[in-house]
């Protein structure tokens, strides 16, 4: 519906990412240390915990609630992106539960409220927008991002109306789809052979 966020061939307005989001990464490897994890805190995210635009929490890697609230800077808070800032660019996902701590290889992206989270995570990880992340980034042996970078990118701004539009038609193509699988249970349920007990 929006197009390619990188040609943009619907001419939508285009603004950097900074104007939409606060941008901050993670904590500095130096506040988190071996002895600050525990098994069954709260979990971090690091790059390696997010998955074709989900987060895989490792309950060995976690933190007290001590720790948790000392680094009350770096919570991740539900519809936050958070994104690998290193390794495989345009690696993100919305946070959809709170108690997660932004990891020391991740950032938070945390949208104003002109663009949802979705929307933000969608254009981030769309394949041609991943090349532009990538020919930006910085270092020689593995690509690292920074604060400078990324609230340079560019993103495209659909009219809300458009925006609106879009998020009332995927909410009426869920509520559908869940009906089909209830029906489609139901169904399967009927075919069962009854067995007498």
């Amino acid at each position: 519906m929006f197009g390619d966020p990188v040609t943009n061939p619907h001419g939508w307005d285009k603004v950097p990412l900074s104007d939409l989001a606060e941008i901050k990464i993670g904590p500095f490897g130096t506040l988190l240390h071996k002895e600050d994890y525990i098994t069954g805190g709260h979990a971090l995210v690091n790059p390696s915990h997010i998955h074709d635009g989900n987060i895989v929490t490792d309950e060995k890697l976690t933190i007290t609630d001590e720790k948790y609230a000392e680094l009350s800077a770096y919570h991740l808070s539900e519809n936050d992106v958070v994104m690998g800032r290193r390794g495989e660019m345009g690696r993100c996902a919305v946070v959809k539960e709170s108690g997660l701590l932004c990891g020391t290889g991740s950032m938070i992206i945390r949208s104003y409220g002109e663009v949802r989270a979705d929307f933000l995570q969608k254009i981030i990880s769309f394949p041609s927008f991943k090349k532009t992340i990538e020919d930006m980034a910085v270092g020689q042996t593995m690509p690292n991002l920074n604060v400078p970078i990324v609230s340079r990118l560019e993103i495209i701004k659909p009219l809300t109306k458009v925006q609106d539009d879009y998020y009332a038609f995927v909410e009426l193509t869920d509520k559908s789809k869940y009906a089909i699988d209830q029906f489609i249970k139901s169904l399967h349920a009927i075919k069962m052979p009854q067995h007498n007990l």
